[in-house]
């Protein structure tokens, strides 16, 4: 976990010290941006339920996460770095699994002088899984994304989650591992004001 925290804090300040105000890319100022996508989750795919005690009947479920949002507020505070606030929200699925996972955190994202369309993210929090009104568990997540701007504003971004969770298991549940590594592959709409140059 030590480990971990100070990889994202020197991640985050060699962001910081390698962003500048040069460039064509202008992303300072107010950061707004929503996207949806699907993915997977390692917690997810551990997830079953005894459905029968009598009968040992035991339903497994898939880690595939078929719908996943991607919510983002924030402030450039150069044109290629800003520092915004996240949500990401995976919802239950009847078909698929009621696992339900809900991530809040910070994040310093950068885009390099010689790719401006590319966007490197560094960050943490927390995350949390429900099955309905039972938690399944919670913990402390790194955050890694690369995205790139396909066309102005529109951003293809794959997003990963890893971490330990704390499992809280409710009664005839069984999660196999407490290790998490989520990605989502989504599309993000992201709202700045535009290039200047």
């Amino acid at each position: 976990m030590f480990n971990m925290k100070r990889t994202i804090l020197l991640s985050i300040v060699t962001l910081f010290f390698l962003t500048d105000a040069a460039g064509q890319v202008d992303r300072s100022g107010f950061i707004f941006g929503i996207g949806i996508g699907s993915g997977y989750s390692k917690h997810a795919a551990s997830y079953s339920v005894v459905k029968d005690p009598a009968f040992g009947i035991i339903e497994e479920y898939s880690g595939f996460r078929i719908l996943a949002a991607d919510l983002k507020v924030g402030w450039g505070f150069k044109p290629r770095a800003h520092v915004y606030y996240t949500i990401k929200y995976s919802p239950p699925n009847t078909t698929i699994s009621p696992y339900q996972s809900f991530y809040q955190g910070m994040a310093l994202a950068y885009s390099p002088k010689s790719q401006e369309k590319l966007i490197i993210t560094a960050g943490a929090g927390i995350n949390k899984a429900h099955d309905k009104g039972d938690k399944l568990g919670q913990g402390t997540m790194a955050n890694i994304a690369l995205g790139y701007e396909i066309n102005p504003h529109f951003i293809l971004e794959v997003n990963t989650i890893f971490g330990k969770m704390e499992n809280t298991q409710p009664p005839l549940a069984s999660l196999s591992t407490s290790s998490e590594f989520a990605f989502y592959i989504t599309i993000n709409y992201l709202f700045y004001r535009d290039a200047v140059k």
